[in-house]
């Protein structure tokens, strides 16, 4: 009948209502004692269905589980993609970007990212609350503009990379050609 949709959105909107009211849920309490992954795949699971409403947002970081953040002090030079234990991290350079994306669920908060990280004489990463997107997902950790090669034109490296490595634009490729090129010459010898 046409009364049913009505009845339905009523419904819905008076269980929102009910939802807002309650206390909030002690995560605690969502664990279940049959194992340390058991409780991490319920609470993934809870944190999911929170997520899909919270798009765009991160959420609080719980103790136990926690995901990579990034700062505004990130190079992009991929060592806490290396240095996962576990593929939560990837890297890749995307056009005129290198995205380095995160993925929760395979996030055990191990830290060996940070360390990795604070070894390169970095701050840019600390475990913390994961965006919604990486809870359902893979989730864009940071992302930051590439250079371009001031021979070829190709986007290479980020700014961090260049000013850490006190290089100038210049692809490895371009490089290796030019080293050749003035080696054939005999401007330099082999």
């Amino acid at each position: 009948s046409a009364g049913e949709p009505q009845k339905f959105v009523e419904a819905a909107r008076e269980m929102s209502l009910r939802a807002e009211r309650l206390p909030p849920l002690d995560r605690r309490a969502l664990e279940v004692d049959v194992g340390e992954l058991r409780g991490r795949r319920i609470l993934a699971l809870s944190a999911a269905a929170i997520a899909r409403t919270a798009s765009g947002s991160r959420l609080p970081s719980v103790p136990g589980l926690r995901s990579p953040v990034f700062s505004e002090e990130c190079i992009g030079c991929g060592a806490c993609v290396e240095a996962c234990p576990e593929g939560a991290l990837r890297s890749a350079d995307e056009g005129e970007y290198r995205v380095i994306e995160v993925s929760w669920s395979r996030c055990t908060g191990c830290g060996d990212c940070e360390e990795a990280c604070r070894e390169n004489e970095l701050e840019a990463l600390s475990l913390g609350g994961p965006t919604a997107e990486q809870v359902l997902g893979w989730g864009v950790g940071v992302r930051l503009r590439l250079e371009r090669c001031e021979i070829c034109g190709r986007p290479f490296a980020t700014a961090g990379e260049l000013r850490r490595a006190d290089s100038p634009p210049i692809c490895l490729e371009c490089r290796a050609r030019i080293s050749a090129e003035a080696i054939a010459m005999g401007r330099v010898r082999a």
